[in-house]
């Protein structure tokens, strides 16, 4: 074994859907299917994850970690599909 990482310290799609995945959600859901990215429901509630830690800010046990993250993309390139098709018209 080269490393451990304890379960406690995996920020998965599967955490996050477990946590945040409730009846109110459904509208939301519905809106990313509708938008034809069914495929990527996971990353979305990922993402929700990711932004909910953001928010916390210095109470998150993410906050080290976030902070480490790069702030600004200038261009496309670093975008993958689903990321483009949000961008406004």
């Amino acid at each position: 074994q080269v490393l451990y990482v304890p379960e406690s310290l995996i920020l998965s799609s599967n955490k996050a859907i477990a946590e945040l995945r409730t009846p109110e959600m459904e509208e939301a859901e519905q809106f990313v299917i509708k938008a034809g990215a069914e495929s990527e429901l996971r990353e979305y509630y990922l993402m929700l994850k990711i932004l909910q830690e953001v928010q916390n800010g210095k109470n998150s046990i993410w906050y080290p970690w976030l902070q480490s993250l790069p702030r600004y993309f200038s261009n496309a390139v670093a975008m993958t599909e689903y990321c483009l098709l949000c961008l406004p018209p």
